[in-house]
């Protein structure tokens, strides 16, 4: 899906892709059914793999009250990528 989008992008289209930290999101309910999860290594490897260059990464936490009503720190990647 990556490749595509960095084909239909073009030369120097740009991507910012967010997703929770794997840390994190094993820990919720749906991950258990087929959910890949990727730390910012892997979502990195991934843009360059597709195509990408330039490939920035801004950590992002937010803390939100959990489903159980205790407060939840969420840890999430900012990858901003530029196609060659």
């Amino acid at each position: 899906m990556l490749a595509e989008i960095a084909r239909v992008s073009g030369p120097g289209g740009r991507l910012c892709l967010a997703y929770g930290d794997r840390a994190f999101m094993r820990h919720l309910p749906f991950a258990a059914h087929g959910f890949a999860l990727y730390d910012r290594e892997e979502g990195i490897a991934l843009l360059r793999a597709a195509g990408f260059e330039d490939v920035a990464h801004h950590a992002h936490v937010e803390t939100v009250r959990g489903n159980a009503g205790d407060m939840v720190e969420r840890d999430f990647h900012l990858l901003l990528a530029r196609r060659g």
